[in-house]
């Protein structure tokens, strides 16, 4: 009976044990199952945010990019020290790999020492990102290098940067700019459309409200600085030598309302004019390279009659002051960068029209009401009723007066988007727009004629 007994409770007690054994095991694999579970909705989780934040993330960069709206503006482009004039470099370019080291060098001291802001359209969508990625980098660079800037300025901040995407931006103006495809434009019509665009841009970022009218000028306007540039030059002028030409022009009684650059490339690997001319010069002698946008007091084109559209010399022009045919000729573009240097003693030389790769405005004058970069289709088509002879004998008269095509070359066929510029501020504004060109102010072409 005992030993009945005693059996009974030992398989009693090995049952339990199982019972517990298994009980264990599965509240361990249900532990481990719920962990698991935990584990991958945390997961999941972070990848979802992660995934949220970049999705949004790229929202906002697009529309950075693209967005011509007040909340862009008023949430990308800081408030300026209203206490400081409000001054803007404005630039065009193709590819974020156009812009070299040199000139990147210049825009960020210029804009993280003077605090001056910097406006990019760039073709190269893709490329917005990673370049502002770049800028940030170079940005912080600058401070860690120069540790007695902070101590100077008080502060590690830049000026705004904004860059957009150019096609973008067109497609954003609602048809203000829709003339860009009335017609077979060229690389011209493009450039002088993106301009006109920048400018309207500038404007209201410079007055601080996109509800205003072009007409309508704050103090920071009458007392701002606009640089125009074309960011894909060899060289441009160091900061100080900029920073120096800007306090000018701020000067309310400096005699001009802007100055150009003198865009020069060096004759390498060309014909040296030793064995085309008499006189002897060294092979590495600057070439003024703009002569397209050049315009002599007080009625000269520079450019050289086979490259014009009309292939003759009006009445009034100076032929001296015309580049030869021949670009070894009698006058060539050293010729004419040895006559901005030489005919002020290297100070500045009045001009009607002038660029050179870079352009510093007062900011009243160039956004004037009146004016603008493009040309309208009714000038546009001007001359196409008129032969070869009723053209030559249009000029010859002088009936060239009021026709911006006396200034059209003959590859584009039509004038530089600066030269209509600024014959428009010429013809509005009269003597009240002045503009110069000052040798001393450099840019550099890597190429050559």
């Amino acid at each position: 009976m005992n030993v009945k007994i005693r059996k009974r409770r030992s398989n009693s007690n090995a049952h339990f044990k199982r019972k517990v054994k298994c009980w264990v095991t599965g509240t361990w694999v249900s532990s481990s199952l719920v962990l698991v579970f935990l584990l991958s909705a945390a997961a999941c989780l972070l990848v979802f945010f992660y995934s949220y934040n970049c999705f949004f993330q790229r929202i906002r960069d697009n529309n950075h990019s693209k967005g011509d709206t007040k909340n862009l503006y008023r949430n990308l482009i800081p408030n300026p020290n209203p206490s400081q004039p409000l001054i803007w470099i404005a630039g065009l370019v193709l590819d974020k790999d156009d812009i070299k080291s040199s000139v990147t060098n210049t825009l960020i001291e210029l804009n993280c020492r003077h605090n001056i802001g910097i406006h990019v359209l760039m073709k190269s969508e893709h490329q917005i990102l990673p370049f502002r990625k770049e800028w940030r980098k170079k940005q912080s660079l600058f401070f860690n290098d120069r540790k007695s800037v902070n101590d100077e300025a008080g502060r590690r901040s830049c000026g705004p940067v904004l860059i957009q995407d150019q096609n973008s931006l067109l497609n954003a103006t609602n048809g203000k700019f829709s003339s860009l495809h009335s017609y077979n434009t060229n690389r011209i019509d493009k450039i002088s459309a993106l301009r006109d665009i920048q400018r309207s841009m500038l404007h209201n970022i410079v007055t601080g409200n996109m509800q205003r009218q072009v007409s309508s000028f704050t103090k920071s306007t009458l007392e701002g600085i606009i640089i125009i540039a074309d960011l894909d030059l060899y060289k441009i002028p160091d900061a100080a030598q900029i920073m120096k030409q800007i306090y000018f022009l701020q000067d309310p009684n400096y005699p001009f309302d802007a100055i150009c650059t003198a865009g020069i490339t060096m004759n390498i690997g060309g014909l040296s004019r030793t064995n085309m001319r008499s006189s002897a010069f060294s092979i590495d002698e600057p070439w003024y390279y703009d002569t397209f946008a050049t315009v002599f007091l007080p009625d000269t084109f520079s450019h050289p009659l086979k490259r014009r559209l009309i292939p003759y010399m009006y009445k009034g022009e100076n032929p001296k002051l015309i580049r030869s045919n021949n670009q070894y000729g009698n006058f060539t573009q050293v010729d004419i960068f040895e006559y901005f240097v030489n005919a002020n003693q290297g100070e500045p030389v009045a001009v009607k029209s002038c660029f050179g790769g870079m352009a510093i405005y007062r900011a009243n004058a160039y956004f004037d009401k009146q004016c603008e970069y493009r040309l309208g289709n009714a000038t546009r088509h001007f001359f196409q009723d008129y032969t070869e002879k009723q053209q030559q004998k249009y000029f010859e008269q002088g009936l060239h007066q009021g026709n911006i095509f006396r200034y059209a070359n003959n590859k584009e066929q039509r004038p530089c988007e600066h030269v209509v510029f600024h014959d428009c501020l010429n013809r509005v504004n009269g003597r009240d727009f002045r503009i110069a060109l000052n040798p001393s102010l450099k840019t550099y072409w890597k190429r050559d004629f």
